[in-house]
């Protein structure tokens, strides 16, 4: 199944997801999850199921609605954890980038202490840094501060993994020439 992104809905799609709405529910239903908790979730991936399914004839041809739902409800509940996951595995109060082979910025990188102060100094050193970055690369940064891998990086960004390989061996060279 190919990264589809949402686009908006015509007029056929509106109503075609209308009419199997309740599909929703029904793997909502099929999975014990809350429709409270997980309604906004799935609904993304019944809305790009219902584009996929109207867009491209040999999806059609080839599937049935509910099985086409059911995959794209599916990833969107997998994209949900991994994101809860990456976000649970960040430290609290750690200001601190490393981007492979032990590059990145922290006080810890000069041998300071960590204090408030340091870690402010150092935001403002990398928020300075940030600004001159091009906005892809900003998103990179923020998203590995908030210890997302690589893949889900360049998932959530909806990027090539070549691209994003790119820009962050990119960010790797800069980030290394301002520290040496």
């Amino acid at each position: 199944m190919e990264n589809h992104k949402l686009q908006p809905l015509t007029e056929e799609e509106r109503q075609f997801a209308t009419e199997n709405h309740r599909y929703v529910y029904t793997f909502l239903h099929r999975y014990n999850y809350s429709i409270d908790e997980f309604y906004d979730v799935v609904i993304f991936g019944f809305l790009k199921a219902v584009q996929v399914y109207l867009r491209k004839t040999h999806i059609r041809e080839n599937y049935n609605f509910p099985f086409v739902n059911w995959a794209y409800c599916r990833v969107e509940m997998q994209l949900y954890f991994k994101r809860q996951k990456a976000q649970m595995r960040v430290p609290p109060n750690n200001i601190t980038l490393y981007i492979g082979d032990g590059i990145g910025y922290s006080a810890k990188n000069y041998g300071y202490q960590r204090s408030f102060e340091n870690e402010i100094a150092t935001a403002e050193v990398f928020d300075s840094i940030k600004g001159n970055l091009p906005e892809i690369q900003r998103k990179i940064i923020d998203l590995k501060i908030e210890g997302y891998s690589s893949k889900e990086i360049y998932t959530a960004l909806n990027i090539k993994p070549s691209t994003y390989y790119y820009n962050y061996n990119t960010l790797k060279d800069c980030l290394t020439k301002v520290i040496a």
